[in-house]
């Protein structure tokens, strides 16, 4: 009777230690298990004796990566030369396996590499497989590029101060070249008059002794772009110091370019964005003439609404197209009309910028729906 109780335990402690031993072996293998991986790491490890947990023939491991507030370009590889078999390399963005964004099988030979862009806050499943059914050691690195590095004139408190320039440059221009504006961070103020919450922007300023006409412009505007001066009671301004000049060449949001007569002795400072390429940001400035616009006689109310914009030009209203804050088209509409009246019921409560078409010149309005 002693033997057989002896017998119990002496089998009982084995099968602990066993399911210990196959635990610790493959923590890892099924997805929500899956162990942290950061920039700049390199794990070594084996999906030999691992589960298989479907896709290809072959047994898995799985990490995880979640972003520093930032968006990067991750790479993963397995090309170090730490990996003996034919590797599969896939990203996704969840558990449920049902949302592949990335794969590779031979990057490097038999191993594999691939790339993806991190939003700098989700978290990313890394799962490491091998092509078919092979499975063995492997030596698995991850690198990040970024974060992004804004242009210098990023928050209004480093604004571009551009007076002497204006003030005594001869050739009448002033041009900042390569305004890395897609980096540029949101804006979190409101100025009185145009609205630039969430906006991602960058800042010039002068202050001037005589009036002058001032022309600033984006070389190449690509997404949602945008020129807008305004007044300030002096040069170390905040946002909610600011008013928008009001000028039918200065709406609060318009396209690639904003003009203004300049008065003598008063701050000015200019808000730019131009969220889809790298660009020239440009000044001209001098008694230029203010050309007839088309835009001269446009209008576009209420602001806020909640149902209807109305719009009204003395030139046909050729098009128009309404964006979300994220540069996503919502509404567009072609039309030949004086007066334009656009429903906007079903639109999201928030921020949207409509671009309005006038003989052939494009510019775009910011407006709140309710």
């Amino acid at each position: 009777m002693k033997n057989n109780y002896f017998t119990f335990l002496i089998i009982f402690a084995i099968s602990i230690v066993t399911n210990t031993f196959a635990a610790n072996l493959g923590d890892n293998d099924i997805c929500t298990a899956a162990i942290a991986i950061n920039c700049n790491d390199t794990i070594v490890g084996t999906t030999v004796d691992n589960t298989d947990t479907g896709f290809n023939d072959a047994p898995d491991e799985y990490f995880i990566f979640t972003g520093d507030g930032f968006e990067q370009e991750i790479t993963v590889t397995m090309c170090d030369g730490g990996t003996n078999y034919d590797s599969f390399l896939r990203v996704f963005l969840d558990c449920s396996l049902t949302n592949q964004i990335a794969s590779n099988d031979d990057a490097c030979g038999l191993q594999s590499e691939l790339e993806f862009t991190s939003d700098g806050t989700s978290s990313y499943i890394i799962m490491v497989e091998g092509f078919a059914a092979n499975s063995g050691d492997f030596s698995l690195s991850i690198s990040c590029t970024g974060p992004p590095i804004p242009p210098p004139n990023d928050l209004i408190e480093n604004a571009i101060d551009i007076s002497d320039v204006l003030q005594n440059a001869t050739a009448g221009e002033f041009i900042d070249p390569a305004v890395n504006a897609p980096d540029a961070t949101p804006e979190d103020g409101l100025p009185n008059d145009c609205d630039l919450a969430g906006i991602d922007g960058f800042w010039y300023q002068f202050t001037v002794n005589g009036g002058f006409v001032v022309n600033a412009s984006i070389e190449s505007p690509l997404g949602i772009s945008a020129v807008i001066f305004f007044t300030a009671p002096n040069d170390t301004a905040t946002l909610e110091d600011l008013t928008r000049v009001d000028d039918t060449s200065n709406p609060c949001f318009t396209g690639d370019n904003a003009e203004i007569t300049a008065n003598t002795a008063l701050t000015y400072y200019i808000f730019a964005a131009n969220k889809g390429g790298i660009t020239d940001f440009n000044f001209f400035f001098g008694a230029l003439g203010i050309e007839e616009s088309a835009f001269n006689s446009f209008t576009l109310y209420p602001n806020p609404s909640q149902n209807e914009l109305f719009l009204s030009a003395e030139a046909p209203i050729e098009a128009i197209a309404i964006t979300n804050i994220l540069g996503q088209t919502v509404i567009a509409n072609n039309t030949m009309s004086t007066r334009l009246t656009q429903d906007i019921s079903r639109l999201n409560v928030g921020t949207y910028f409509i671009s309005v078409t006038i003989e052939g010149a494009t510019n775009t309005y910011q407006f709140i729906k309710k």
